[in-house]
C-alpha cells in the first residue's frame, strides 16, 4: 500500500521524522522564510558548511545533508522554480522538486518525511497551484513506489494555507469509494474472518478463515495440542480464544508471517466459494476496510460511521485484513482474465507433501492429547506403541493408507485431483 499523506499546521523544524525538506535557493545559501528557520534550527554554521560541499543545485533537483541539531536525521534541499506566468515549465519543475526529494529519501532508507509548500513564498508560486502540484507529485510517487511506502507530512504554519491544502485533500478523499465491513452477519459480512465458508487448503478442510489463521498460528509455534483443539472447533470466537493460548508464541515471528497466512486463507476461501468470489470482485477498485473500532491491527480502529472513516490517513488501525483482501481481489481479477480459478495446492507435489506432513502432525497431536501427554518423549514403551496405533488409525480416517515401503499413499489427494473433496471431520 502507498504511504500516507498528512496536512499539518506545524513547525517543520520540530517534527520527529527521518528527513525534512528545505525550500532552498540554487546557491544553497542561508536564506529567509522556511529556509532561514531550518538553518537556524539545525545550526547555521554546520549546515552551511555541508551545503558548500555541493556549491549549488539546479532548479527542480535536490541534495541531502545531515540534520545536525534537528530531530530529523537528514535535510533534503530542494530548489523550486520562481513563478513567471506559469508558461515557463514551472509546474513540471515544482513536481520534479518533490519527486527528486522523495527519491533521495527512499535511497537513504527514510520512512517518514516532511515538506514545506515549496516556491509558495518569495518565489511567488500561487498557493492553490502550489498545493495541486505538490499533492499530485507526492501521490504519483507513492503509488508508483507502493512497495516502499513513505509517509509524508506537508507542514505549513499559515491557517489560510493550511485550510487550502486540507480542502484539496478532503476533496480527493471524497472521490474515493470504500467498502466497510466488520461482523459476519452485517453488510459485506463475507469479508469477515468469522464468516462461515468452508474451503480446502493442502487437502485439509477449514470451517472459516479464522480457523485457518489460528491453526497455522499453532503450527508455526509447534503447539500440536492447540492445533488439534482448533481444528476440532467450529465456532470462530472459540478458535480465536484458543489461538491466544498457543504456547511458545513470539510476537516478532507472528508479525512476520501473519499477513501471508491471512492472505492464503482468504485466497482459498474466495477461490472456492463462487458467490463470495463474485461479491469480492464486485467491489471493483473500492478501498476495503474492516471498520472495527476494537481492532487496530487487522481493522481501521474506528467504526464505519465515524467522521474520520472516509480519510485513511486518520484511521487508528493498520487495516491488515482490508489489505489482504485487496491483494486477494487482485489475484482473482488476474485469474478471471484467464478464465479459471484454481487452488494450486491441490495439484502439486508440494501440496501432497504438505498435506502428509500436516496430517501426520495432526494425527500425532491427537494421540498425545488422548494419552494426556505434552510431547512424544514423555511416553513410555507401552504408551509409545499405543500412540503409534492411534496415529495410524487417525491417518487411516484421513484417507492415508500405509504402503509396503512404510510410507503412506494419499488417497484423499487422489480424490481431490479428481474433483472430490472429503471433509474428514464428518
Amino acid at each position: 500500500m502507498p504511504g500516507n499523506l498528512l496536512i499539518s499546521k506545524t513547525d517543520i523544524t520540530r517534527l520527529e521524522v527521518d528527513c525534512i525538506v528545505n525550500a532552498a535557493n540554487s546557491q544553497l545559501k542561508h536564506g529567509g522564510g522556511v529556509c532561514g528557520a531550518i538553518f537556524r534550527a539545525a545550526g547555521a554554521h554546520e549546515l552551511q558548511a555541508a551545503c558548500d560541499v555541493y556549491g549549488s543545485c539546479l532548479t527542480g533537483q535536490a541534495v541531502m545533508t545531515p540534520g545536525f541539531n534537528l530531530k530529523a536525521k537528514y535535510i533534503i534541499h530542494a530548489v523550486g522554480p520562481v513563478w513567471n506566468s506559469g508558461n515557463q515549465g514551472e509546474e513540471a519543475l515544482l513536481k520534479s522538486c518533490y519527486q527528486a526529494s522523495l527519491r533521495l529519501a527512499m535511497k537513504h532508507g527514510c520512512k517518514t518525511m516532511a515538506f514545506p509548500l515549496i516556491s509558495s513564498g518569495i518565489y511567488g508560486y500561487p498557493k492553490d497551484k502550489a498545493w495541486k502540484a505538490a499533492l499530485t507529485a507526492i501521490r504519483d510517487f507513492q503509488k508508483e513506489n507502493a512497495a516502499y511506502p513513505i509517509d509524508v507530512t506537508m507542514a505549513v504554519l499559515d491557517e489560510e494555507v493550511y485550510q487550502m491544502g486540507l480542502s484539496l485533500v478532503n476533496k480527493e478523499k471524497s472521490d474515493e469509494s470504500f467498502v466497510f465491513f466488520w461482523h459476519e452477519y452485517e453488510a459485506h459480512g463475507c469479508f469477515s474472518q468469522w464468516y462461515p465458508a468452508s474451503f480446502v487448503v493442502e487437502g485439509i478442510r477449514y470451517c472459516h478463515a479464522e480457523q485457518y489463521m489460528m491453526a497455522k498460528k499453532a503450527l508455526l509455534f509447534g503447539d500440536l495440542e492447540y492445533y488439534v483443539r482448533i481444528m476440532h472447533e467450529t465456532d470462530p470466537k472459540a478458535c480465536k480464544a484458543l489461538g491466544k493460548k498457543v504456547r511458545g508464541f513470539e510476537a516478532d515471528v507472528w508479525d512476520a508471517c501473519c499477513e501471508e497466512i491471512v492472505y492464503h486463507a482468504n485466497l482459498a476461501k474466495f477461490q472456492q466459494n463462487p458467490s463470495l468470489r463474485k461479491e469480492l470482485l464486485n467491489t471493483g477498485d473500492a478501498l476495503l476496510a474492516e471498520a472495527s473500532p476494537l481492532d487496530k491491527i487487522w481493522g481501521i480502529g474506528i467504526a464505519a460511521d465515524h467522521p474520520d472513516s472516509q480519510f485513511p490517513d486518520r484511521w487508528k488501525g493498520k487495516n491488515l485484513l482490508g489489505k489482504a483482501l485487496t491483494n486477494v481481489r487482485k489475484q482473482l481479477v488476474a485469474e478471471q482474465k484467464k478464465g479459471r480459478f484454481t487452488n494450486p495446492w491441490l495439484y502439486t507435489d508440494a501440496g501432497r507433501e504438505e498435506r502428509l506432513r500436516l496430517g501426520c502432525m495432526r494425527a500425532e497431536g491427537i494421540a498425545l492429547h488422548m494419552l494426556k501427554k505434552q510431547k512424544w518423549s514423555d511416553l513410555n514403551a507401552e504408551e509409545t506403541a499405543r500412540a503409534e496405533q492411534i496415529t495410524c488409525e487417525v491417518l487411516s480416517e484421513m484417507n492415508f493408507c500405509k504402503s509396503a515401503d512404510g510410507g503412506y499413499i494419499d488417497f484423499e489427494q487422489m480424490d481431490l485431483e479428481r474433483g472430490i473433496v472429503i471433509n474428514y471431520d464428518d
